[in-house]
Order: C-alpha cells, then sequence, then structure tokens
C-alpha cells in the first residue's frame, strides 16, 4: 500500500490519505515509491517518494499503534497519557480505546469517520475557515474545504477520493507508455526493418491499386465519349447529305420556266415544315429589326394582358393622412390626421403607400390612374426601405426607383438622382417589373405604350409598389385624389 500526497504551490501541504479501515489481525504494509507525477488534467499536483517502513504492526481494538515505526504513538486527545488507537476525522481529535467506548457504543456517534490514528490533523483543517479539506481543486493545486467551493466556482473541483484515483490512473497510463519506447528499441534492427519495409509494401499495394481503377475509369469515359462523337458526327453527315441533295432539287426546280411544270416539281420536294422554335427565334428578329419605340409598344401591350398583377394598397404602411378608399385600391390625402394607428411599417415624414403584393420573381405588371395637375410619384422599393427620416422618401435611397410629377415637371429619381424626363399628357401610367430581368419600365398608356423611363438594376429583395402623393392645390385642398389603381 503506498501513501500519496498531494501539494499545493506552497509548502507545506495537505495530503491524501488512504483511510485504513480497522481490522483485526495485524497488516503487514511493504516500502513501496511512488515517482513524481505532472498532470494536466489534475494542475500542479506532486507525487513525493514516501518510503513506508519495515513491516510494523497496527494495535488491535483497544490497544494503540503509530503511524511510523520509530515514531512516538499518537496520544489520545482526551487524556494526553495513553496512546490513540483510532482517530475521529468528525471530531477532528484521536482517542484511546477507553475514550473511544462512546463512538462504538452510542448511536450519536455512529456517523462519524473513524480512521487508523493520524498525526498532525490541523494540517488537514482549512487554515481560513477551520474545517476538514474535503475537495481537491486541480487548476490551482490545492486542497480546500466546502466554504473554499465559494471562491472556486469556476474551477475543476472532485472529491480527495476521485482526485487521487485520478492521479493513479494517469500515473498508470504514463507508466505504460514509457514502456513503449523501450519495447520499440528491443527489437533487433534488422527486425526493425523489415517490419518497415513490409508497411510501405502494404501502402505502395494499395496506391497502385487505387490507380489501376482509376486509370480503368478514365479509359472507359473516354471510349464512350468517343463512341458518341462518332455517332452524331455520322448522323451529322447524313443530314448534310439529304440538304445537299434537297438543295441541288430545289435548284434545278427553280430553272424550270413553265408555271405547271414548276408547280409540280415543287410538289414532290421533301420540305420539311418550319419548326415553332425557328419562328420564334424569326419573331425576335422582327422584333428587334424595329425601331426601338414600336418594340416597347409591341411588348408592352403583350405584357398588359398576360402580367397583369391586382394591386391593393397596405393600410399598415400609410401615412396618417393618407386615405385609401374603394377597397384600397385609391388614395388621397387630408389636411388632417386620419387617426391611423402605430405600425413599424408606416411612413411618417411623407405621404406615401406601398402595395400589399410584393414580388421577387417573374414578370409583373400593373396600372395607375392619375388625376390632372396632382404633385405624385409611383415606383418600387424594398420592404427593408426607411420609414422615417430623409431617406423614407421614394427615390432618396439605394432601396427605391420612380418618377415624378412636380410643378409639371417629371423626373427619374433612384439614389438620390435626379434625371429629367420628356413632358407626358397622358394620366395613366403603366408599370412592368422584371424581377429575373433586372429592370423597371414606366410608360404612358393610351393608343399606344410610350415608353418613359427605364431603370436596370440588379435587385437583391422583394419589390413592393409605391406612391407618394402630395396636393396640387396651392392653397391645400382636402381629399386632393390620386392615384387609383
Amino acid at each position: 500500500l503506498a501513501r500519496v500526497q498531494l501539494l499545493s504551490p506552497a509548502p507545506p501541504g495537505p495530503f491524501l490519505g488512504t483511510v485504513q479501515p480497522h481490522h483485526p489481525q495485524p497488516i503487514t504494509l511493504q516500502r513501496v515509491v511512488v515517482a513524481q507525477m505532472q498532470d494536466s488534467a489534475l494542475g500542479p499536483i506532486k507525487l513525493h517518494h514516501i518510503g513506508l517502513c519495515p513491516p510494523i504492526q497496527l494495535f488491535q481494538d483497544g490497544e494503540a499503534g503509530g503511524c511510523w515505526a520509530g515514531e512516538p504513538p499518537v496520544s489520545c486527545d482526551s487524556c494526553q497519557e495513553a496512546p490513540a488507537v483510532q482517530t475521529c476525522l468528525t471530531c477532528t481529535a484521536s482517542f484511546c480505546a477507553e475514550h473511544l467506548r462512546p463512538h462504538r457504543d452510542s448511536p450519536a456517534f455512529r456517523d462519524h469517520q473513524l480512521c487508523p490514528p493520524l498525526r498532525d490533523l490541523q494540517q488537514r483543517k482549512c487554515p481560513q475557515h477551520n474545517r476538514l479539506f474535503e475537495f481537491f481543486c486541480s487548476q490551482h493545486g490545492v486542497c480546500i474545504c466546502s466554504l473554499c467551493l465559494l471562491g472556486h466556482k469556476t474551477c475543476p473541483t472532485s472529491p480527495l477520493e476521485q482526485a487521487k484515483a485520478a492521479a493513479q490512473v494517469s500515473r498508470r497510463g504514463e507508466a505504460g507508455l514509457a514502456g513503449v519506447p523501450r519495447g520499440w528499441n528491443s527489437l533487433p534492427r534488422a527486425a526493425r526493418s523489415e517490419l518497415i519495409r513490409n508497411e510501405f509494401s502494404e501502402i505502395k499495394a494499395l496506391i497502385e491499386e487505387r490507380e489501376n481503377e482509376i486509370m480503368k475509369a478514365i479509359t472507359e469515359e473516354e471510349k464512350r465519349v468517343w463512341n458518341k462523337f462518332d455517332y452524331i458526327y455520322s448522323v451529322l453527315g447524313n443530314k448534310k447529305k439529304e440538304v445537299l441533295s434537297l438543295k441541288d432539287q430545289i435548284e434545278m426546280a427553280l430553272t424550270e420556266s413553265d408555271d405547271v411544270l414548276f408547280l409540280k416539281v415543287t410538289r414532290h420536294l421533301n420540305v420539311n415544315p418550319i419548326p415553332h422554335s425557328r419562328m420564334q427565334n424569326d419573331k425576335k428578329l422582327l422584333w428587334s429589326s424595329c425601331s426601338p419605340e414600336t418594340s416597347s409598344q409591341i411588348e408592352m401591350q403583350g405584357c398588359a394582358r398576360t402580367y397583369a398583377a391586382n394591386i391593393t394598397l397596405d393600410y399598415n404602411t400609410a401615412h396618417s393622412t393618407v386615405v385609401l378608399a374603394e377597397n384600397y385600391t385609391r388614395m388621397s390625402i387630408s389636411d388632417t390626421f386620419t387617426g391611423h394607428k402605430y405600425h413599424p411599417q408606416r411612413f411618417t415624414d411623407y405621404r406615401q403607400v406601398l402595395g400589399f403584393q410584393c414580388f421577387k420573381r417573374g414578370i409583373h405588371y400593373w396600372e395607375v390612374q392619375l388625376q390632372q395637375g396632382s404633385f405624385c410619384g409611383i415606383g418600387v422599393c424594398y420592404g427593408s426601405m426607411e420609414r422615417q427620416g430623409p431617406d423614407s422618401r421614394l427615390g432618396r435611397n439605394s432601396k427605391s426607383w420612380c418618377i415624378e410629377w412636380l410643378n409639371s415637371k417629371i423626373s427619374s429619381w433612384h439614389n438620390d438622382v435626379e434625371k429629367s424626363l420628356p413632358n407626358t399628357k397622358a394620366t395613366k401610367i403603366g408599370v412592368l417589373l422584371h424581377c429575373d430581368g433586372g429592370f423597371v419600365i414606366f410608360t404612358a398608356v393610351g393608343e399606344k405604350h410610350n415608353l418613359i423611363y427605364k431603370f436596370k438594376a440588379q435587385f437583391t429583395e422583394a419589390l413592393y409598389p409605391a406612391f407618394w402623393l402630395f396636393s396640387s392645390d396651392p392653397m391645400g385642398n382636402s381629399d386632393e385624389t390620386c392615384p387609383g389603381l
């Protein structure tokens, strides 16, 4: 049996003793030397070399005994004369056989912890709280009492028995690892060389096997690609011959001057109809050959029928002076506050409102009916646009695009940059939004769809229809109406 002592950084430190049960027969202890150990898990714990004396006998029952041979026995703390036979860790005192009788006979002392007589019980007490050490802090390498736990709340702590067991396990692990180099060095040089050679031979064989598998797969893929290429090449060659033959027949027919004979010859020519995709390409080519105005009119008229979207106005975004009517498809302004409840999406500084619908992808088209002479703006914006402050106005930030009518002047606005546009008398405005294509087009709707302006952008968020309205009457007419959807 070995006695292990755990020392704190400042000597002298308390030690972890093994609690010896009381035995009716003498126990012989052999000399054991415990090597020093460094354990990262337990912190700065050091196990000192402790040599036990030659075989000694513990006193039995009423006889007292000492811990080490040659040392005086531990005295009884009650009579100070008779040698102690056991120490009570609960009472922190040692007793002789006579004074130990209450601990053995009385039920009141039944829960007290008894162990062989120990010296220097004060070293087992916390000098700050005068309590027995019960725990070990592996971070600071010190034994602590139950009250010291408050000061080591963030430290890894464990009972003394567990700390000792962990130290023993770590020591045995180090001893096992220390034997590995000795076992390796004990092998003959030739045997070690042969072992290394066999290992590398196995690795080389695995690499060669993997290389053969990869080269085989590459060869098969190359063969498959070449076969496919040969097949496509032969098909295209046959098609080429058919086209050349048909070309010769057509050229021969074109040389026929007689109308009847020409029609008879062309009737037997094997001319396939034009595929639908070819017709679509020709249609696109026709549009591209038209003027920009003509192609824009054709495109807008088709979009108005195909991509029409029903827009309703969002009450939660309307400014407090904006009045919504006709099932939220018409907006007007009032000189007095309408009593809208607070909402985080509501505009507070400008008379604006957003559409309830949002568009993330696809093509969408809607039209806005303006009142003659109104000061207003029409556009689109991200839902993340500010709701108050200078950046909350349409076109004055990087998150909105709009067209404004102000003092008989039309302007485009984006990122606080204005561009003057040609005036138009149209009162109905069409808006075409192409989310995937990255553009929004504003047109004057009438007999013809005349382009007003086109914004190009890489949209990164969902877009909402947006509207701004200001009174056209310098005196401030109430219930000024514009626009309607």
